[in-house]
């Protein structure tokens, strides 16, 4: 039986591989904090694919966010850009590397570059429209959304006589939207609305976490209204909880402002669980507003990511102000979608449309029994061409 090698991004690996293959997998040692030692020297080097050596004999290689150099089959699955780094004209080195990187990209060995929805494959196509081999590498780019187990077979209704139920799930809180929950959850509770908030995090906030002001003491206030009667916290639990409360809550609430693509939201569709996002990245290839769910508008960049006027400044005082305020009308805009949905006299209807929509979406696109079938079908021809 033929061997294939997974390396790179261990987060990846589970949504955007074959759930059953009839390959023999080998999943490598990742190195201290997923890291390759060298990228500890110099980040660049976290853009090859490396893994803790192995005395297993391998076919071919399927990477994640990173290129292997190697002579034998391989295939790379990627986010947002690949490689994943910025060069310019003063890093003549980094620039060096970044070029011999994406090279590996045209050889003959690289049989598919894997983009996880169209945005990224266009964002990679604009990454390289300028590079002589484009022409070469675009036959091998192919869009295949991450999968995961349809959980349910039937969509979800909703009782109006019973308070709704939101879920929040992100271990960064701030960026993936969890302020923003909680200022919905404070507001719907001064207007007597009836809506219940589960909280799934590790809490992670403030520096070092993209959009996040550095300072977490700025968060406190939010912070404390994890103690709201309509608010139930759970810090970390295991998968099974987080699938019992997916299944028994009505909305998944991530009112991101940095996000390549949101594998909670496609989980919460293997529930029927319809969600309420931003338009931001590759949100809007799957969450179809009024349709799997709904869409809050953010000011975008060409890129489709959110506009930060204070990107690279967000220690400044002025950006705290700023980003409270976004923090805000995200919680205001997220209430206004909710306060339509309650005050539709068809709502149970609407409800059960967007349940289905999400199931199907799932279904459709998320499946991994379908995906595994593509993936081995996939790794067929890279190792017979």
């Amino acid at each position: 039986m033929k061997r294939i090698i997974y390396a790179g991004n261990q987060r990846m690996i589970r949504p955007n591989s074959p759930c059953d293959s009839k390959y023999q997998i080998i999943r490598t040692v990742a190195f201290p904090a997923g890291r390759y030692p060298f990228s500890r020297l110099w980040s660049p080097f976290g853009c090859l694919s490396a893994w803790k050596p192995t005395f297993k004999r391998y076919d071919m290689v399927h990477a994640f966010n990173s290129i292997p150099y190697i002579n034998r089959p391989f295939v790379v699955s990627f986010e947002r850009i690949l490689p994943l780094m910025s060069v310019s004209s003063d890093r003549p080195l980094a620039k060096f590397f970044y070029e011999r990187l994406r090279d590996r990209l045209a050889r003959n060995n690289c049989y598919r570059i894997i983009a996880l929805s169209d945005w990224a494959k266009q964002r990679f196509l604009e990454q390289h429209r300028d590079w002589n081999e484009s022409d070469r590498i675009s036959p091998k780019i192919v869009t295949v959304h991450p999968s995961f187990p349809i959980r349910v077979e039937s969509p979800k209704r909703y009782d109006r006589t019973q308070p709704l139920q939101c879920m929040f799930i992100g271990r960064h809180f701030a960026r993936k939207g969890g302020i923003v929950a909680l200022r919905v959850a404070k507001k719907a509770l001064e207007l007597n609305l009836p809506l219940h908030l589960h909280v799934v995090s590790q809490l992670k906030l403030g520096r070092g976490v993209p959009t996040d002001f550095p300072d977490r003491d700025r968060y406190k206030n939010d912070l404390q209204l994890l103690d709201l009667e309509n608010v139930t916290f759970y810090g970390i639990v295991g998968n099974s909880k987080v699938f019992e409360l997916l299944t028994q809550s009505h909305f998944q609430i991530m009112a991101t402002l940095n996000d390549t693509y949101g594998f909670s939201i496609i989980e919460g569709f293997t529930t029927a669980t319809p969600a309420i996002t931003t338009n931001i990245s590759a949100l809007p290839e799957f969450v179809k507003d009024g349709e799997t769910g709904y869409l809050i508008e953010v000011d975008r960049t060409p890129q489709n990511t959110w506009k930060n006027p204070f990107y690279g400044r967000e220690s400044k005082d002025e950006y705290w102000n700023f980003i409270d305020g976004v923090y805000d009308r995200l919680a205001e805009n997220v209430l206004e979608r909710l306060k339509t949905f309650w005050e539709d006299d068809n709502c149970s209807e609407t409800y059960e449309r967007l349940s289905t929509g999400a199931l199907e979406r799932a279904k459709t696109h998320h499946d991994e029994q379908k995906t595994s079938r593509f993936y081995d079908r996939m790794y067929d021809e890279a190792m017979s061409s």
